[in-house]
């Protein structure tokens, strides 16, 4: 079995013009994208500034992470461990 491979991405400064070409190949080229969000029910600022340049990617999944703000390890640890859960599931199947 052969496991996927994670490739970590920055989004740049906060424009969706300054992201770079390398960034948008890599996140184009990928099975999945694991995008960041503050809490569960609010949009992703990251997503907001890489997706004018991704756009739409046949085949590639889009999985959105829970990553609270806050210093409190009773609530960061259970939603890392969700998020490798989530991230170790596709690393599994090769993603």
């Amino acid at each position: 079995m052969k496991l996927g491979t994670i490739y970590g991405v920055g989004v740049g400064p906060g424009a969706p013009d300054l992201i770079t070409l390398r960034a948008i190949h890599v996140l184009r080229s990928v099975d999945v994208i694991a995008i960041p969000r503050k809490d569960r029910f609010s949009k992703s600022t990251a997503w907001r500034i890489a997706r004018p340049n991704v756009g739409d990617v046949e085949g590639q999944e889009r999985i959105f992470l829970h990553f609270p703000m806050t210093k409190d390890p009773a609530i960061t640890k259970p939603a890392w461990r969700q998020a490798m859960d989530q991230v170790g599931q596709r690393l599994e199947a090769g993603k």
